[in-house]
């Protein structure tokens, strides 16, 4: 073999051992990669069952305070439960004192509260009446909403619950705090009973409907893959869903807690997901070894070491593009952001199945594009606002038009709530409106609507004409708007408590740009009361309609 032969069977060699010693090294930055969209596919899910764990507290904190809390505390109050001189009524009697006109005390309601309880909070004593109820268990009640009821802002004084993990007192409480003339308490009192008995209330809130986006699940049975565990502040169990006391797939790593508010005992709703969970949320569920894959990348040539690379380079960008964009936006962004990621990552890495897959990610990314779409206009007008330099151009226009259009391009946000939009025309209305103007007070209002009232709700939006405005209204079928709050849902930044506290997520500058708006058009906004939910009207000038 001649010195130049040699010299290229060794370069040869030394070629092939390099190419082995890279597309090893790639093979090893592969996994890392695979290994590190497993970890983002599997916070993705945690995220999911956490959305889950809040949907399921919000909707607990519903049925406790409008089905159970609110008939059995207002009926003791009319029975002068806060009076400490007065006779203390028992739970079964309690529908003798219901007005007729507040309708009955629903039945899961008195079959839960065992006993009634007043606290006079300047003595500690307490008095109970009905079932028997052991001193260990009234001396629990005592210390527990003296100390509650001290920690508490006055905020949280008007409704609470406790619940007990004590030894021997498996009961639970709920509380109406009476004050005095300086906001000072008095006096509480309420029901309580064993806390047993409220797991037909838990079964009841998670009925309510799906407790993840119909988006993500599409047609498949939630209640197959998502199971709840309720627990109490000590770490007892109150209640489990039956998923997880028959799934065989545990143990359960993909879950999600929810702490409740303090006031509302500080239960933890937790969220579990079964291994099968990520072949629905997750288009080809999460990815599988791809050890045989890169053993066979042993054996390609160099153009195959070279397209690993540009692959390599593509999640390396697509990483980087990942982490500043989520870096910048706010926690508002944050659902819709992930879920077109997740899918449009799919797409790009070809993980599809089936053309259905495919079109079913298209579609998901869509509605998000839409939703995000109409945050960012909020803070565009939000910020030409805050600048000054806000400015419209009206034009007569056909309302009617107008708002077909509009609910036609919000109807795939409707659709994920199951939301049915309706449309009242009392007649033929023309207005001097800037389009786009108009467009986003719609959707801001429609956009509300959907966001706070329930699934499956008739959203009604109307015009007619009064005078020389152009009346448009939207009426939903949520818990309406308090009196005390009509006026300070359109300032900057103000949102209830009560949806804090539920985690509904906004930024608080939906309606006042609503106002805004309608005042640059010469008109106003306001919200008034319905025989079912919230009624928002907008008022802009009409204009004559041509002959």
């Amino acid at each position: 073999m001649s010195t130049r032969e040699r010299f290229s069977k060794a370069l040869a060699v030394s070629l092939l051992g390099l190419t082995v010693l890279v597309v090893g090294a790639l093979a090893y930055q592969a996994i890392d990669a695979a290994r590190s969209h497993r970890t983002t596919a599997e916070n993705v899910l945690k995220d999911y069952a956490t959305l889950a764990a809040e949907q399921f507290a919000q909707r607990f904190a519903q049925v406790l305070s409008y089905r159970i809390a609110n008939p059995l505390l207002y009926s003791l109050y009319l029975a002068d439960a806060d009076d400490v001189d007065a006779e203390l009524i028992a739970p079964a009697f309690l529908p003798d004192y219901r007005p007729e006109r507040a309708g009955p005390i629903p039945d899961e309601a008195l079959a839960i509260a065992a006993y009634s309880f007043r606290l006079d909070l300047a003595t500690s004593e307490i008095t109970v009446a009905g079932a028997d109820v052991p001193p260990e268990t009234r001396e629990w009640l005592a210390d527990t909403l003296t100390h509650r009821i001290g920690s508490l802002d006055k905020t949280d004084w008007q409704i609470g619950a406790v619940f007990s993990a004590r030894t021997g007192i498996p009961d639970f409480g709920l509380y109406r705090v009476r004050t005095d003339g300086d906001e000072n308490p008095i006096v509480a009192y309420g029901v309580g009973g064993p806390s047993s008995s409220l797991e037909p209330l838990f079964a009841l809130a998670g009925s309510y409907g799906p407790l993840l986006p119909s988006s993500l699940t599409g047609e498949a049975e939630e209640e197959r893959f998502v199971g709840i565990l309720v627990g109490g502040a000590l770490g007892d169990t109150l209640y489990m869903s039956d998923l997880l006391g028959t799934a065989p797939t545990g143990p359960y790593a993909l879950a999600g807690g929810f702490r409740m508010d303090e006031a509302l005992g500080s239960l933890l709703i937790g969220a579990a997901l079964v291994n099968d969970a990520a072949e629905t949320l997750i288009i080809g569920g999460l990815p599988a070894s791809r050890v045989p894959l890169l053993i066979g990348l042993l054996l390609l040539t160099v153009c195959l070491v070279g397209a690993a690379f540009i692959v390599l380079n593509r999640e390396y960008e697509l990483a980087r593009l990942r982490a500043d964009f989520v870096s910048g936006v706010s926690h508002e962004l944050r659902t819709p952001l992930a879920q077109i990621r997740m899918f449009a990552e799919t797409l790009l890495l070809g993980r599809v199945r089936t053309e259905t897959e495919a079109q079913r990610s298209l579609n998901i990314i869509d509605q998000e594009a839409r939703r995000l779409t109409h945050l960012v206009e909020n803070l565009l007008y939000f910020s030409r606002s805050e600048k000054g330099v806000a400015n419209i151009a009206p034009e007569p226009t056909d309302l009617e038009a107008l708002i077909r259009e509009t609910t036609e391009g919000f109807s795939p946000l409707a659709r994920l709530k199951s939301v049915t939009i309706e449309t009242v025309v009392e007649e033929k209305v023309i207005a001097h409106i800037d389009r786009s103007a108009m467009q986003q007070m719609l959707l801001n209002l429609l956009d509300n609507a959907t966001k706070y009232g329930p699934e499956g709700q008739t959203v009604t939006i109307g015009i007619k004409r009064e005078a020389a405005n152009a009346i448009i209204w939207v009426r939903d079928e949520g818990p309406g708007i308090a009196p005390q709050d009509r006026e300070q849902i359109w300032e900057r930044f103000w949102r209830r408590d009560e949806d804090r506290k539920a985690g509904i997520t906004g930024t608080g500058i939906g309606l006042s740009v609503v106002r805004e708006l309608a005042l640059m058009h010469g008109g106003d906004a306001w919200v008034e009361a319905a025989s079912s939910g919230a009624k928002f009207v907008i008022s802009v000038p009409a204009a004559k309609i041509p002959a």
